[in-house]
């Protein structure tokens, strides 16, 4: 009867455990991940047990009271958003972006921007080989669970739009993979079992 009702409270951990969702939040320098990489070029942090990593393509990240950009050195530069750099020669054209990274597989939940400044502006999210999803404007972009493996990087492009008018990164959501999940559930029946032997 103990086990059974110790194996039923393992399996009720571990379905709580892939309830859980992370939710990454950038955009306040008040925010502990946005006083955290503001002035950094790349950080990891972690949250409910997942660690992202963040790189900036070049610059360093700037968190303000509402946005969470790149502040590029250059004049022009939206300084606490993300933007295309179609003009500004001392990038060589290069459009502010970072890639994201995760210490264990993740499914992708959603990717919130805001302060979208130029209707022309476009953000592509892809993995190593694939698409993602396109972002045209401000909102939450479902991601569709979308499968990213451990150490896989996710880049976050401005593919398209006006030197200065930017976006500002708010949010990521994501859930642990089953087979994560799985190995937390594991490792917690493994503890149960270990210390019901030992009574």
């Amino acid at each position: 009867m103990k086990t059974k009702l110790l194996v039923l409270l393992a399996a009720l951990g571990l379905a709580s455990v892939s309830s859980r969702a992370a939710t990454f939040t950038f955009d306040d320098e008040n925010t502990v991940l946005g006083s955290y990489f503001d002035g950094l070029t790349s950080g990891s942090y972690t949250i409910d047990g997942i660690k992202i990593t963040l790189t900036s393509n070049f610059d360093e990240f700037n968190a303000t009271g509402s946005n969470f950009g790149i502040n590029q050195s250059a004049s022009g530069d939206d300084t606490d958003g993300f933007d295309f750099d179609d003009t500004e020669g001392s990038t060589g054209g290069l459009a502010e972006g970072f890639t994201i990274s995760f210490d264990q597989d993740v499914e992708l939940v959603s990717f919130t921007v805001s302060s979208w400044s130029a209707g022309n502006d476009v953000v592509t999210i892809s993995d190593d080989i694939t698409t993602v999803t396109t972002i045209t404007s401000t909102g939450t972009t479902s991601l569709g669970n979308y499968a990213l493996a451990q150490g896989s990087t996710l880049s976050v492009d401005t593919t398209a739009g006006t030197y200065g008018n930017g976006w500002s990164f708010d949010s990521i959501t994501v859930i642990p993979e089953p087979s994560s999940i799985i190995m937390m559930g594991l490792v917690g029946l493994a503890s149960v079992m270990v210390l019901r032997k030992r009574k």
